[in-house]
């Protein structure tokens, strides 16, 4: 017989609220258990049991503290670059509802292992915010991806219209964002909170079926399927369109130039220093993008394999070696897929060395004195327009 597959796909909470009720009842009222189990096998479900648990407790405080600040430091230093282009705008949107996933999850997780009793009205509005800004923060990565492959692909339509190109994405953005909300909106009308041994958060009985069966699949799609196949698409596209631009650029590079006078010759240096520069930035870019695509595509992959499995596999509940093998595979899927939330920053300090010399650079200036302030900011204003441009 098939499993049923769990409501929280993007919201890990119910597991520890679940099991630790399995696990208090079970033993203290089974003993039939007991007799099919050798003490070896007694022992490693216990481990199994304890180690997801310990997960389950404390990774999202982990990733919290992690990702939150990153989250900030990301927008702050993209605002203080003062960047133009779209690609800003990915970077301070994504970082926004990455922040804002994590605290929702955080919040619905402390909630519910307080036992604080939230309402239907409280259960519906945190799972659909949880489910919404985990499944919108894939998706701008989705955009993102795809602006990028636009611009290696066509790089003069994109630089000649990139103020243009700014507000439409923007206003794809959005578009994106209320399309999404929709697709979740049921959430805020299909749950409530039940109290049995426990307090939890789950579907309505009249809604459950329809939220197990088809709508999970759909849900399922939306936040982790079509984003891992899109992203692992764009990627490959992207990194073919580099490869076989800096082969023409090598080309052109070993051309060898006919003799010209010096004053030709300085002229045609001013005039390359402009797209050398508008390379060197690009090049940035496409390596912070592919950083941060890469990076989810590896982390997605597990909830991936997970959420396909999971209406098929079939469990004894309880406090039972499968389910207890099941239940820690569950957290570290959503280890992995709520990294994604909190990495993005530091993977674009390692990558992009500009967004890595800004976020020093600003350190740096909130550390200096009341007395060196001014040069801070006669250092900040005016080197930057001797180097290369932002992003």
């Amino acid at each position: 017989m098939a499993g049923t597959p769990s409501p929280l796909y993007a919201l890990n909470v119910s597991g520890m609220a679940g099991v630790t009720t399995s696990l208090d009842t079970t033993m203290d009222n089974d003993d039939d258990l007991y007799s099919v189990m050798t003490p070896e096998e007694l022992s490693e479900t216990e481990n199994l049991f304890a180690a997801a648990l310990v997960i389950n407790k404390y990774y999202l405080w982990v990733l919290f503290a992690l990702g939150f600040p990153g989250n900030c430091a990301a927008m702050v230093t993209i605002f203080r670059m003062r960047s133009i282009g779209t690609f800003p705008v990915f970077v301070v949107l994504l970082a926004v509802m990455d922040s804002l996933a994590l605290l929702v999850k955080l919040l619905h997780y402390q909630l519910i292992v307080h036992q604080v009793d939230m309402g239907d009205a409280g259960c519906c509005i945190l799972r659909f915010l949880g489910s919404w800004t985990s499944a919108y923060s894939s998706w701008i990565l989705v955009f993102m991806a795809l602006e990028r492959f636009a611009a290696v692909r066509f790089p003069l339509k994109m630089t000649m219209h990139s103020g243009c190109n700014a507000h439409k994405v923007v206003m794809v953005l959005v578009v994106v964002g209320v399309v999404i909300a929709l697709i979740y909106m049921p959430l805020l009308w299909t749950n409530e909170t039940v109290t049995a041994a426990t307090l939890q958060c789950q579907y309505k009985a009249d809604y459950a079926r329809f939220m197990n069966g088809v709508y999970y699949w759909v849900l399922a799609a939306l936040y982790a399927f079509l984003p891992f196949c899109l992203l692992t698409v764009f990627n490959f596209m992207i990194a073919r369109q580099i490869r076989s631009s800096l082969k023409v650029r090598s080309v052109m590079r070993n051309i060898k130039l006919l003799p010209v006078s010096q004053n030709c010759h300085d002229n045609s240096l001013q005039r390359q220093r402009p797209h050398r520069n508008l390379h060197a930035i690009q090049t940035q870019v496409n390596l912070m993008l592919l950083a941060a695509t890469g990076c989810f595509v590896l982390l997605t992959f597990p909830i991936c394999i997970y959420m396909l499995t999971e209406p098929y596999w079939s469990t004894a509940q309880g406090y039972t070696h499968s389910n207890a093998v099941k239940f820690l595979l569950r957290q570290l899927a959503f280890v992995f897929v709520d990294s994604t939330h909190a990495v993005n920053f530091y993977l674009y300090f390692l990558t992009a060395r500009r967004f890595r010399h800004h976020f020093l650079r600003l350190l740096a200036c909130r550390s200096c004195t009341c007395s060196i302030k001014s040069a801070c900011h006669q250092a900040w204003h005016g080197s930057d327009q001797s180097e290369l441009e932002d992003l």
